[in-house]
C-alpha cells in the first residue's frame, strides 16, 4: 500500500516575523547588556576588609552575646585558616585565634581553647587538659593547618608548616561566614570627569596590576598630602569630609539602648559592667531608672545638673575598630592612637519646655560645649580651666516644631563644632590649620551632658570619627613628612586605617608597560596613576546574606556534594538593610 505523505504547510507571515523579532531583540539585548558591563558598569566582590566597615570582605556577623549589639569581624582565610584567599568556609566556624569585643558595652566573647599548636614537627603550645580532650572530645575539635615564612638564623626565610588543634564546647562558638559585599561600578566615569576627593575608586594595584584594589581617594594631582592626627590635610589645610561621608565614618564608642544582661562577667575590658555615665558632684540625673535606657531630670530650670562619660568604666576613645582582631599585631586595643573628634547624640523629651540642654565635648585639654535654652537660642562655647565660658557664635533658634521627641546632636569634627536640633543647625568653624585647636596631646577627650529642668533622654549615643593612622607606623605622609603629587599622580587610602595596604605602605615603585628595551615604566612609589584608575563605586546590590540554616542537619548534608552547596544558595536570606549607595566626595 502506497505511504502517504503529509503536505508541508507554511507557516503564517505573522509567526515567522514574531520569530525574527525575537531573536533581534535578544541579540539586542544581549549586546546592550555586553556593551554596559564592558564599558559602563561592573559589578565586584570585596575580597578583603581594607575598606569596612563602609564595605565588608568576607566577613562574620556577629551580635554581642552580652548587649545584643550586632557588629561585623573579619574573616581571614589564609592568615588564620589555612585557606587560599578569596575562599570561604561554607559551614558554620569558630572564630580564632583571638575572641572579637562588642564596640558598644566592650564585652570579649570566650576564646577557644587551643589544645596543640606543633610547628614542624614540634608541639609548641599544649594546654594542660590536651590529652584528655583529644581523647574523650574530639567531635569538639577544629583543626588547622597553615604555612607560615620565618626568618632563621643566618637570614634566609623558610616556608615551616604548622597545625592547630582548637576546642569548641558549644554550637554557639560556631558561626557561618558572610562573602564579601557585591558592588556596581561606574567604569567610565572619570573618562568623562576629574575623580573627587573621598570617593571610593576602583583602581589597578600599582605593584601588581593584574590585581584590582579599592580604596577611597585621598589625594589628587599636584597636592601635598600629610596626616596629621588622623586628619588628611592638603596643601597644609585640612579637608573636611562631605557630610553624607561623614555620615558613613562615624564608628560606635557606646550605645546607651544596648546594656548587658549579666554585667557582673568580669569580660567587660577586664572588668565588670556598670553604667558610664555618672553624675558630677551634686548633679542629679536619674540614669536608667526602673531598668530602662533612658536618663530624667526633674530640676529647677535655672540650675545646671552634669553627667559624664567614664572612659575608664565604658570603651575609651582609642581608634579601634571592632571589625579587627582587637589583640592582632597593628590593631590591638592598647597601643591605638586616640581620636578626639567625636560625637554625641540623644532624642529629648522636654514637656514644660523650660530650662536648658546641651553637651560638651573636648579635644586637646580644651573644653567646648553646646547649649540650647528653650526660650529660643543656641550657642556654642569654650570653657577655660576655670569653667568661665567664652561664647564662639548664638544665635536665635525656632523651637516651634521641637514638641515631642526631638533629635539633639553636638560634634566636634574636621576643626567644626557642630549643633544641631531637630532642623536647627549652628556651626562653628575653628579652622583649617594644624594648630587650630591647639597644641596637640595624648589624652582622652571629655564627653558630659548638661541639663535644667524636667526632661527625659533617650538613644544616647557616642561616636568617633575614622582616624588615619600616620606616624611610624606608615612609610609616607605622615605628621611632619608631606607627600607631593606630581601631574596624573593619587593617592589612596583604606577606610578600615590600621589594616589597610595602601599608598601610605606600599615599599616600591609601581609597575607599568613594559618597554622596548625590554625594562618595566614605573610609577611612583606611593602613587596611583591616572591610567591605572577603573571607575567609582557608588552601588552595594549584594551584602552578605544570612545563613540561619548552617548548622542545621539538612545544610551539612547538602554540603557534602557540588549540586547540594548550589542548592544551599536558596537557603540564605538576603541582608536588605544592607544595600546603600557608597557615598563620595560629589555627595
Amino acid at each position: 500500500m502506497a505511504q502517504k505523505t503529509q503536505k508541508q504547510v507554511p507557516a503564517p507571515q505573522g509567526v515567522v516575523d514574531k520569530t525574527y523579532h525575537f531573536f533581534e531583540w535578544a541579540l539586542s539585548a544581549f549586546s546592550f547588556t555586553l556593551v554596559f558591563i564592558v564599558f559602563e558598569m561592573q559589578a565586584y566582590t570585596i575580597p578583603t576588609g581594607s575598606m569596612a566597615d563602609t564595605l565588608k570582605g568576607a566577613h562574620f556577623r556577629l551580635q554581642c552575646r552580652q548587649c545584643g549589639y550586632p557588629y561585623d569581624f573579619d574573616y581571614l582565610p589564609d592568615r588564620n585558616y589555612g585557606r587560599p584567599d578569596n575562599t570561604t568556609h561554607t559551614e558554620n566556624i569558630p572564630i580564632i585565634p583571638n575572641p572579637p569585643r562588642c564596640p558598644s558595652c566592650g564585652f570579649y566573647r570566650e576564646p577557644l581553647r587551643l589544645l596543640y599548636r606543633r610547628v614542624g614537627d614540634k608541639v609548641v603550645y599544649q594546654s594542660s587538659d590536651a590529652a584528655q580532650r583529644w581523647d574523650f572530645d574530639r567531635e569538639h575539635v577544629f583543626p588547622v593547618r597553615r604555612a607560615e615564612r620565618v626568618k632563621a638564623p643566618d637570614g634566609k626565610i623558610y616556608t615551616v608548616p604548622i597545625e592547630e588543634f582548637w576546642h569548641w564546647q558549644d554550637p554557639s562558638q560556631l558561626e557561618p561566614v558572610m562573602k564579601g559585599d557585591r558592588i556596581f561600578v561606574l567604569k567610565s566615569l572619570y573618562q568623562f570627569a576629574d575623580p573627587q576627593r573621598w570617593d571610593v575608586v576602583v583602581f589597578k594595584n600599582p605593584l601588581e596590576p593584574r590585581q584590582n584594589y579599592i580604596k577611597r581617594l585621598i589625594g589628587l594631582p599636584g597636592e601635598k598630602i600629610e596626616i596629621i592626627d588622623g586628619d588628611i590635610y592638603i596643601n597644609d589645610e585640612l579637608a573636611r569630609k562631605p557630610e553624607r561621608v561623614q555620615n558613613e565614618l562615624w564608628m560606635p564608642v557606646y550605645d546607651n539602648d544596648f546594656q548587658p544582661i549579666t554585667p557582673e562577667v568580669e569580660r567587660f575590658n577586664g572588668h565588670a559592667w556598670k553604667q558610664p555615665f555618672i553624675n558630677v558632684a551634686d548633679s542629679d540625673w536619674k540614669l536608667n531608672p526602673d531598668n530602662l535606657t533612658v536618663f530624667r531630670l526633674h530640676s529647677e530650670p535655672d540650675r545646671i545638673h552634669t553627667i559624664t562619660y567614664d572612659p575608664q568604666i565604658g570603651n575609651n576613645f582609642r581608634a579601634t575598630y571592632a571589625y579587627d582582631d582587637p589583640e592582632g599585631p597593628t590593631s590591638g586595643y592598647e597601643i591605638m592612637p586616640v581620636c578626639s573628634d567625636l560625637q554625641i547624640s540623644f532624642y529629648i523629651e522636654n514637656s514644660e519646655s523650660v530650662g536648658r540642654i546641651g553637651a560638651g565635648l573636648s579635644k586637646y585639654g580644651i573644653r567646648y560645649r553646646a547649649i540650647v535654652d528653650w526660650s529660643g537660642t543656641a550657642r556654642l562655647e569654650q570653657l577655660d580651666e576655670s569653667g568661665v565660658a567664652t561664647i564662639l557664635q548664638s544665635m536665635p533658634i525656632d523651637l516651634s516644631a521641637a514638641t515631642g521627641r526631638v533629635r539633639f546632636r553636638f560634634a566636634n569634627v574636621d576643626h567644626q563644632l557642630i549643633l544641631q536640633l531637630g532642623d536647627n543647625k549652628v556651626v562653628h568653624d575653628l579652622g583649617k590649620l594644624a594648630d587650630a585647636m591647639g597644641p596637640r596631646q595624648e589624652t582622652m577627650p571629655e564627653v558630659t551632658i548638661h541639663g535644667a529642668g524636667t526632661m527625659e533622654l533617650s538613644h544616647i549615643r557616642i561616636h568617633r570619627d575614622i582616624h588615619y593612622i600616620s606616624e611610624d607606623r606608615i612609610e609616607r605622609a605622615g605628621p611632619g613628612d608631606p607627600f607631593q603629587l606630581g601631574k596624573d599622580e593619587f593617592f589612596v587610602c583604606g577606610d578600615n586605617s590600621p589594616n589597610s595596604l595602601d599608598a601610605r605602605l606600599w615599599p616600591r615603585a609601581g609597575l607599568g608597560n613594559l618597554l622596548s628595551d625590554g625594562t618595566r615604566h614605573e610609577y611612583r612609589m606611593g602613587t596611583v596613576p591616572r591610567d591605572y584608575l577603573v571607575g567609582k563605586a557608588f552601588f552595594v546590590y549584594w551584602p552578605g546574606p544570612y545563613k540561619p540554616y548552617n548548622n542545621t542537619k539538612p545544610a551539612q548534608w547538602m554540603d557534602k556534594t557540588r549540586l547540594g552547596r548550589l542548592a544551599k544558595i536558596f537557603l540564605n536570606i538576603p541582608c536588605v538593610d544592607g544595600m546603600k549607595f557608597i557615598y563620595g566626595g560629589g555627595s
